[in-house]
């Protein structure tokens, strides 16, 4: 999924005010980290996530961060120090002008 330069740097502006809603520690990434991780992106479409010291002491953040953007099927838009965000473009059932199919 492509984003433009000005949807990357509105990721970057939105998420500088917002505090990170996950911590990766030790264990890394679990499936229960990369599931919580694409509910959140389903639902947001951004996430903000914190990668804890005694990740990085052992693993390249960059090299992470990328693994959990491919495991997730997001973009990874910015790593600075110990952050990291991710996007999302919302599928076509999540898109708010899609429309709501009908049973008869």
């Amino acid at each position: 999924m492509i984003f433009t330069q000005d949807e990357l740097r509105k990721f970057k502006h939105d998420a500088a005010s917002l505090p990170p809603l996950l911590r990766i520690g030790k264990q890394g990434l679990t499936l229960g980290v990369i599931a919580e991780v694409s509910r959140q992106l389903e639902q947001r479409g951004m996430v903000k996530l914190r990668l804890l010291k005694s990740l990085t002491q052992t693993a390249d953040r960059h090299a992470i961060a990328t693994e959990l953007a491919a495991r997730t099927s997001s973009t990874l838009v910015h790593v600075v120090g110990s952050i990291v965000i991710l996007a999302k473009k919302p599928g076509r059932e999540h898109s708010a002008f899609a429309k709501r199919r009908v049973s008869r």
